[in-house]
C-alpha cells in the first residue's frame, strides 16, 4: 500500500502538520507509533518530538540573529512589529524561548522611556511592557502570544 495523496497542512495545525511532515521522510511505516519512532527505534510522544529528533525542524537562531542584528538599526516600534512578524510568519519552533531570548532587547528602550538609568529593579515591569505591545500588535491579527 502507498499513499498517493497527502492533503496540505500548515505549521500553525501543529501535531498534524507534523504528521504530514513526517510522513514524506518515514519509509515503511504501518501505524502512527511507527511514524513516531526514530530510526534508532526510540518512540516520541508527539510527532513533533520524531521530526526534531529527525532534524527535520530549522531552529530558531535565524531569528534570534535577525532580531540581534536589527537591534542595533530598528527603531522600538520596528523592532516589535519585525518579532511580531516572525510569531506570525515565521513559525519559530518554540516562541516562549524566542522571546525568553529576546525579552531583554525587546524591553530595553521601555526602561530607558520610564525611567532613564534607575531601571535595575524595574525590569519585570518593563519586560510585561513590551509583551503587552507585542500582543497588541498580534491582536491586530486576530493572533495571541501565549
Amino acid at each position: 500500500m502507498s499513499i498517493e495523496r497527502i492533503y496540505t497542512a500548515h505549521p500553525t495545525e501543529g501535531e498534524r502538520f507534523f504528521l504530514r511532515l513526517l510522513l514524506q521522510h518515514v519509509k515503511g511505516a504501518e501505524s502512527f507509533e511507527d511514524i513516531r519512532r526514530s530510526p534508532v527505534r526510540i518512540l516520541y510522544p508527539t510527532f513533533r518530538q520524531a521530526a526534531s529528533s529527525m532534524g527535520l525542524l530549522e531552529d530558531d537562531e535565524e531569528w534570534v540573529d535577525c532580531m540581534t542584528e536589527t537591534a542595533f538599526t530598528a527603531s522600538l516600534s520596528q523592532f516589535m512589529h519585525l518579532f511580531a512578524t516572525i510569531l506570525l510568519f515565521c513559525n519559530p519552533s518554540s516562541p516562549v524561548t524566542l522571546w525568553d531570548t529576546l525579552k531583554k532587547q525587546l524591553s530595553e528602550d521601555f526602561y530607558y522611556q520610564l525611567y532613564g538609568d534607575e531601571r535595575t529593579t524595574l525590569g519585570n515591569r518593563c519586560t510585561k511592557m513590551a509583551l503587552i505591545e507585542i500582543n497588541n500588535i498580534l491582536a491586530q491579527h486576530k493572533k495571541k502570544n501565549h
